[in-house]
């Protein structure tokens, strides 16, 4: 493999689901040029064709590389008032970029990995779907300043009379919106990790760990954007005793994090783009508080 950046003029969802079938490939067979492939494949795209949404493309097609931006500006520029300029982000792709970082972190788990698979799917799968009108999603997500979401050259769908593509991924990608909140190491001494706070519950009493534990936010229900606090509460202690780990991830984008263990602060630095280990002997009804503040954040990949 030669490492090159060829995705310039390609057509997106095209070549997603062909990196996810590589995936795949490894997976089967342990072929290791597809593990690096994917690899490549994945930092190429997130790095020169993504927007900071976790999103990519225009038209269907990926821009040259670092020159994704020209689809917002240049072409709002000239027309400003048309829709050329806001044919940004189909969520199919966002669906096949989830299934590449989900395979990615199962390889070499990190924090990083974690937190883009959370931009894509709060940017590319929750906020394609309008309001409180289900089966009313979006192919396109424009990107445009001072434009709304229907301001694409498809606009919003119908819950019956359109069923493009994106339409079969959203319904599937919105059946699913549990997924990937709790991962298990499969290895010795293996720790729980929990990569999104959103009310939740991880029952694996009949399954390797035996954790039961529940996640909730805020009072009275709020989310995490609204609150920024969020409590774990074990139901039940992992199954094979003794001291065990639970690794939380702690967004980049918090400031001043804080995490106590049954109301008594923890000693270790709370590191924000960072996984905090707690290892103890877990209890029924132990309980972790994290204070999670946000921070405005400006994302650039290269100047």
């Amino acid at each position: 493999m030669n490492k090159t950046d060829v995705l310039g003029g390609n057509h997106a969802n095209t070549h997603l689901a062909l990196a996810v079938g590589g995936a795949q490939r490894y997976v089967q067979i342990a072929d290791p040029g597809y593990k690096e492939a994917t690899t490549f494949f994945y930092e190429t795209l997130r790095d020169a064709h993504s927007y900071s949404t976790g999103g990519s493309n225009f038209r269907e097609y990926w821009q040259a590389a670092h020159e994704q931006g020209t689809s917002i500006l240049d072409v709002m520029k000239v027309k400003p008032d048309s829709f050329a300029g806001h044919d940004n982000e189909e969520s199919c792709t966002t669906y096949n970029f989830l299934k590449i970082i989900r395979h990615l972190f199962e390889w070499s788990p990190s924090p990083a990995l974690l937190e883009m698979y959370s931009y894509a799917l709060t940017n590319g799968v929750m906020g394609i779907q309008r309001g409180t009108q289900p089966g009313v999603m979006l192919y396109l997500l424009p990107l445009g300043t001072g434009v709304t979401k229907g301001n694409s050259t498809r606009g919003w769908g119908t819950p019956f009379t359109d069923f493009w593509c994106c339409y079969g991924t959203g319904i599937e990608s919105f059946s699913k919106l549990a997924d990937s909140i709790f991962w298990m190491e499969l290895k010795a001494n293996s720790a729980l990790i929990i990569a999104r706070y959103v009310p939740s519950k991880l029952d694996a009493a009949a399954t390797r760990g035996g954790w039961v534990v529940h996640v909730t936010t805020g009072a009275g229900g709020a989310s995490l954007a609204t609150s920024g606090k969020a409590t774990i509460t074990v139901d039940a202690p992992p199954a094979m005793g003794g001291e065990q780990t639970m690794k939380l991830l702690i967004p980049s984008w918090s400031a001043s994090p804080t995490v106590e263990v049954n109301g008594v602060a923890v000693a270790a630095a709370v590191k924000p783009g960072s996984f905090h280990s707690i290892s103890r002997t877990w209890k029924r009804g132990d309980t972790i508080e994290l204070t999670l503040p946000a921070v405005l954040t400006l994302s650039k990949v290269r100047a």
